[in-house]
């Protein structure tokens, strides 16, 4: 079982809608379902596109919209991301029938290949001039940050919650819990320095020609956070899903040397790593266990937390500095 379509319309209408409101002429190639949105590639006289239909009871407007400023930001500063097409009208984005449409060039681009420790450096170095882009850039009114911990510690909670009516998963929470509390709260989460950071920063999200990236996309998930995040959620998933198990410690210390190359850690970052790398493998183990148990959305996830078993160990036992 795959993911849900995002899609609110079939179809013959979303490529009606393509043709009106972007006065493009295209058929459908490939469509792929995620668990947020779906993708269709579409094929014309004029090229190769990628539309993203997002479901805006699940994906806000404002969200889709600084994504693509964020996208234009980094473009303009030398980061290699997809190529944005505006509607007739010069929207970014399109919105009918409760989906948010929006149309892309197609990169003609490579996968991440687990393994490749030139591609996995390019890649932390990428994040760190993101981050330091994002340092710059001006974030939407009302977008503030408070501790990490605790707001990591809040979304766990209330899953747990949530997983603990669906059975079978008690012995799991458990053990999540005994992870969490190896976690300090009272240390200097909320002196973290904020950048606008991806949000999703793996593989699945970059595209490589050779062992450079050659675009960074799903940037609808950006936003004010701090930069540890970005970076701890990245080494423990960078290849989830696309590998069978997560990054060595040795690929781990390539792509964080990569990273600082552009942008240091402080010294308080490095200080609360270990403890960013224990939230974020929760906040992800967590994730595949709401999509296996509640959502059930994909049955591929229960692979995904036995892949992750071994990492979560090392967590539990503290071998994360």
């Amino acid at each position: 079982m795959a993911y849900r379509s995002s899609l609110r319309m079939p179809l013959k209408k979303v490529l009606e809608t393509v043709r009106h409101r972007y006065g493009l002429h295209v058929r459908a190639e490939d469509i792929r379902f995620g668990m947020t949105s779906t993708t269709v590639r579409l094929r014309g006289d004029t090229g190769t596109f990628l539309l993203k239909a997002f479901d805006g009871g699940v994906v806000a407007s404002g969200q889709v919209a600084f994504g693509t400023r964020m996208g234009r930001r980094l473009r303009e500063s030398g980061i290699p991301a997809a190529e944005l097409i505006h509607a007739t009208d010069g929207m970014t984005f399109v919105s009918e029938d409760g989906n948010h449409f929006q149309l892309w060039s197609f990169v003609d681009a490579e996968p991440f290949v687990p393994g490749n420790a030139a591609q996995i450096e390019n890649s932390g170095m990428v994040l760190g001039r993101i981050h330091t882009i994002g340092s710059e850039m001006p974030v939407p009114a009302g977008q503030s940050c408070g501790s990490l911990y605790e707001s990591v510690r809040r979304d766990l909670e209330k899953s747990w919650g949530e997983l603990e009516e669906s059975g079978d998963v008690h012995c799991e929470l458990k053990r999540f819990r005994r992870v969490l509390g190896r976690v300090e709260p009272g240390r200097d989460w909320a002196a973290l320095p904020h950048t606008v950071i991806h949000g999703d920063y793996r593989a699945q999200n970059l595209l490589f020609n050779g062992v450079r990236v050659a675009a960074v996309v799903d940037l609808e998930t950006a936003r004010l956070g701090a930069r540890l995040w970005d970076v701890a959620y990245a080494l423990a998933f960078f290849q989830a899903v696309i590998a069978d198990g997560p990054f060595s410690e040795s690929e781990m210390t390539a792509f964080m040397r990569a990273y600082e190359s552009e942008s240091a850690l402080n010294g308080i970052e490095k200080a609360l790593l270990p403890d960013a790398l224990r939230l974020a493998v929760l906040k992800g183990l967590t994730l595949w266990m709401r999509i296996a148990y509640i959502d059930r959305s994909n049955n591929r996830a229960r692979q995904w937390i036995r892949d992750y078993r071994t990492l979560f160990e090392r967590m539990g036992r503290g071998e994360t500095s």
